[in-house]
């Protein structure tokens, strides 16, 4: 059965390609809209109980590598969206209308997945992905887990 480990949430820069194109101006009928409940592009770490227990010293390694760089981003973000441009390809610059928009963080918060899941699950049943809004108490368990991994466990 498969277990949410954590949510990740990374930008696109595809976005600024029609923000800002290389080319010139934005066309005329393109109307941007910078609201994260609008658009938002999650990423879900999930896995199963026997990855969890096969392979759970490279899945630690892991968990801690994306909070890590989350971090390293969130703290130096004009470093690192210079890194992306430069990867990319991109004039300097080019992403800036968008990069302070992107979210970053690395969420533990079983709380906060558990709404952002349903959330999801709740547009898939408007658009006809799936059929039910399924009960997602069991992707929660592994939480309590990295979060003592990464050192943010409640020791109260």
């Amino acid at each position: 059965m498969p277990a949410l480990l954590a949510r990740p949430l990374f930008g696109s820069p595809v976005a600024s390609q029609i923000i800002n194109p290389p080319g010139g101006p934005r066309p005329s009928d393109i109307t941007v809209v910078r609201d994260r409940e609008l658009y938002s592009l999650r990423s879900y770490l999930v896995t199963s109980e026997k990855v969890w227990a096969k392979k759970r010293q490279a899945v630690e390694q892991f968990v801690r590598a994306i909070a890590k760089a989350g971090a390293l981003v969130e703290a130096n973000p004009d470093e690192f969206r210079k890194e992306i441009e430069q990867y990319f390809n991109y004039p300097d610059g080019w992403l800036k209308d968008v990069w302070n928009e992107v979210d970053f963080s690395f969420d533990t918060d079983p709380i906060v997945i558990k709404r952002l899941i349903l959330k999801d699950a709740e547009l898939a049943v408007e658009t006809g992905i799936i059929a039910d809004v399924p009960d997602v108490a069991y992707m929660l368990q592994q939480l309590p887990k990295i979060e003592m991994i990464l050192g943010n466990a409640d020791t109260k």
